[in-house]
Protein backbone atom coordinates (compact mmCIF):
# COMPACT_ATOMS: atom_id res chain seq x y z
CA UNK A 1 0.00 0.00 0.00
CA UNK A 2 1.62 3.38 -0.81
CA UNK A 3 1.62 6.26 1.90
CA UNK A 4 -0.06 8.88 1.85
CA UNK A 5 3.34 11.32 1.55
CA UNK A 6 4.43 9.61 -1.46
CA UNK A 7 0.77 10.31 -3.02
CA UNK A 8 1.71 13.96 -1.86
CA UNK A 9 5.11 13.89 -2.95
CA UNK A 10 3.88 12.94 -6.53
CA UNK A 11 0.70 15.82 -6.83
CA UNK A 12 3.64 18.10 -6.28
CA UNK A 13 5.79 16.26 -8.68
CA UNK A 14 3.17 16.31 -11.33
CA UNK A 15 2.13 20.07 -10.52
CA UNK A 16 5.55 20.73 -11.46
CA UNK A 17 6.36 18.53 -14.37
CA UNK A 18 3.16 17.23 -15.55
CA UNK A 19 0.37 17.68 -17.76
CA UNK A 20 -2.71 16.90 -19.70
CA UNK A 21 -4.14 16.30 -23.24
CA UNK A 22 -7.43 15.86 -24.13
CA UNK A 23 -8.74 15.90 -27.44
CA UNK A 24 -11.76 14.59 -29.71
CA UNK A 25 -11.67 11.40 -31.81
CA UNK A 26 -13.10 13.04 -34.99
CA UNK A 27 -15.77 15.53 -35.63
CA UNK A 28 -18.70 12.80 -36.59
CA UNK A 29 -18.03 10.88 -32.96
CA UNK A 30 -19.99 12.53 -30.62
CA UNK A 31 -18.58 11.47 -26.67
CA UNK A 32 -15.26 9.99 -27.89
CA UNK A 33 -12.53 11.56 -27.05
CA UNK A 34 -8.50 10.38 -26.71
CA UNK A 35 -6.29 11.91 -23.83
CA UNK A 36 -3.36 11.24 -21.42
CA UNK A 37 -1.73 12.71 -18.15
CA UNK A 38 2.12 13.04 -19.36
CA UNK A 39 4.82 13.69 -16.59
CA UNK A 40 8.49 14.22 -18.24
CA UNK A 41 11.85 15.32 -17.06
CA UNK A 42 15.52 14.71 -18.38
CA UNK A 43 16.31 12.95 -14.99
CA UNK A 44 14.36 9.57 -14.90
CA UNK A 45 15.01 8.87 -10.96
CA UNK A 46 11.64 10.51 -9.85
CA UNK A 47 9.76 9.15 -12.92
CA UNK A 48 10.73 5.72 -12.33
CA UNK A 49 9.88 6.15 -8.50
CA UNK A 50 6.95 7.32 -9.66
CA UNK A 51 6.51 3.95 -12.07
CA UNK A 52 7.05 1.57 -8.59
CA UNK A 53 4.27 3.54 -7.17
CA UNK A 54 1.37 3.54 -9.73
CA UNK A 55 -0.97 0.86 -9.33
CA UNK A 56 -1.05 0.86 -13.15
CA UNK A 57 1.78 -0.36 -15.26
CA UNK A 58 2.81 2.71 -16.99
CA UNK A 59 5.88 2.27 -19.45
CA UNK A 60 9.11 4.98 -18.99
CA UNK A 61 10.35 6.13 -22.83
CA UNK A 62 12.86 7.85 -23.72
CA UNK A 63 12.38 10.66 -26.17
CA UNK A 64 15.01 11.79 -28.93
CA UNK A 65 15.32 14.79 -27.28
CA UNK A 66 16.52 12.89 -23.92
CA UNK A 67 13.64 13.59 -21.80
CA UNK A 68 12.10 10.48 -20.19
CA UNK A 69 8.18 10.52 -20.17
CA UNK A 70 4.91 8.50 -18.39
CA UNK A 71 2.12 8.62 -20.23
CA UNK A 72 -0.88 7.64 -18.42
CA UNK A 73 -4.18 7.36 -20.79
CA UNK A 74 -7.73 7.69 -20.58
CA UNK A 75 -8.78 5.49 -17.45
CA UNK A 76 -5.41 5.00 -15.98
CA UNK A 77 -5.12 8.81 -15.67
CA UNK A 78 -8.36 9.18 -14.20
CA UNK A 79 -7.56 6.46 -11.59
CA UNK A 80 -3.72 8.60 -11.19
CA UNK A 81 -5.58 11.83 -10.87
CA UNK A 82 -7.58 10.36 -8.36
CA UNK A 83 -4.72 9.31 -6.25
CA UNK A 84 -3.29 12.67 -6.27
CA UNK A 85 -6.11 15.33 -6.77
CA UNK A 86 -6.51 15.26 -2.85
CA UNK A 87 -2.80 16.84 -2.62
CA UNK A 88 -3.03 19.24 -5.18
CA UNK A 89 -3.22 22.91 -4.96
CA UNK A 90 -2.64 24.58 -7.98
CA UNK A 91 -6.26 25.75 -9.15
CA UNK A 92 -5.81 25.19 -13.11
CA UNK A 93 -4.20 21.75 -12.67
CA UNK A 94 -6.67 20.82 -10.53
CA UNK A 95 -9.70 22.00 -12.42
CA UNK A 96 -8.07 20.43 -15.46
CA UNK A 97 -8.13 17.35 -13.26
CA UNK A 98 -11.71 17.23 -12.48
CA UNK A 99 -12.54 17.54 -16.02
CA UNK A 100 -10.54 14.76 -17.15
CA UNK A 101 -12.05 12.49 -14.61
CA UNK A 102 -15.91 13.91 -15.93
CA UNK A 103 -14.53 12.49 -19.40
CA UNK A 104 -12.51 9.38 -18.42
CA UNK A 105 -14.95 6.88 -16.46
CA UNK A 106 -15.04 3.19 -16.45
CA UNK A 107 -18.11 3.70 -18.14
CA UNK A 108 -15.72 5.27 -20.90
CA UNK A 109 -13.68 2.21 -21.70
CA UNK A 110 -12.74 1.32 -24.99
CA UNK A 111 -15.01 -0.94 -26.37
CA UNK A 112 -18.00 -0.09 -24.12
CA UNK A 113 -20.84 1.97 -25.50
CA UNK A 114 -21.83 5.41 -24.39
CA UNK A 115 -25.66 5.81 -23.34
CA UNK A 116 -27.20 9.17 -24.67
CA UNK A 117 -26.88 10.44 -21.28
CA UNK A 118 -23.19 9.65 -20.82
CA UNK A 119 -22.29 10.83 -24.20
CA UNK A 120 -23.80 14.43 -23.33
CA UNK A 121 -21.95 14.44 -19.96
CA UNK A 122 -18.78 13.90 -21.96
CA UNK A 123 -19.62 16.98 -24.59
CA UNK A 124 -20.50 18.95 -21.35
CA UNK A 125 -17.27 17.86 -19.82
CA UNK A 126 -15.48 18.89 -23.45
CA UNK A 127 -17.22 21.94 -23.54
CA UNK A 128 -15.66 22.89 -20.02
CA UNK A 129 -12.41 21.72 -21.01
CA UNK A 130 -12.31 24.03 -23.69
CA UNK A 131 -13.47 27.29 -21.88
CA UNK A 132 -10.89 26.55 -19.18
CA UNK A 133 -8.48 26.34 -21.60
CA UNK A 134 -9.56 29.51 -23.26
CA UNK A 135 -9.69 31.09 -19.77
CA UNK A 136 -6.35 30.11 -19.01
CA UNK A 137 -4.99 31.62 -22.54
CA UNK A 138 -6.71 34.96 -22.13
CA UNK A 139 -9.14 34.40 -24.63
CA UNK A 140 -12.36 35.22 -22.82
Amino acid sequence: MVKDTNWAWVAGFFEGEGSFSIGRVGKRKPGQFSGWVEISQKNPVPLEFLQEILEDYVPLREMKSGQFVLYISSIKGTRFLKKILPFMHHPEKVAKAKIYMRIYTEEGRQGIKLSEKRVEERENAWKDWLELLAEIRGDL
